[in-house]
């Protein structure tokens, strides 16, 4: 297996609703695992109200190929107001 899918859970604390999120997933790290073909890294959650939860999924891939690595694997998880490009980083 060297894809999978993994999900965030995007929890607004409050105390006002989220009109309109995005999640994005990116700047990854350590040279492994990067978006699977197909996968833009952008996911649309909609409206969250204050204390609501909902699930951004992302498929994601691995280019290592046996073994144990030593090497850590990073990324970056991002929400947004609004679209990425045009919208407010809140986190």
């Amino acid at each position: 297996i060297t894809s999978m899918y993994v999900g965030y859970r995007i929890t607004n604390p409050g105390p006002t609703a989220i009109n309109d999120a995005y999640v994005t997933i990116g700047a990854f790290g350590g040279g492994f695992v990067g978006l699977a073909a197909n996968e833009d890294g952008v996911v649309h959650v909609g409206s969250l109200a204050a204390g609501q939860s909902k699930y951004a999924y992302f498929y994601l891939t691995s280019s290592f190929t046996g073994g144990t690595s030593t090497v850590d694997q990073t990324h970056a998880i991002k929400v947004y107001e609004g679209l990425p490009t045009t919208g407010t980083l809140l986190t």
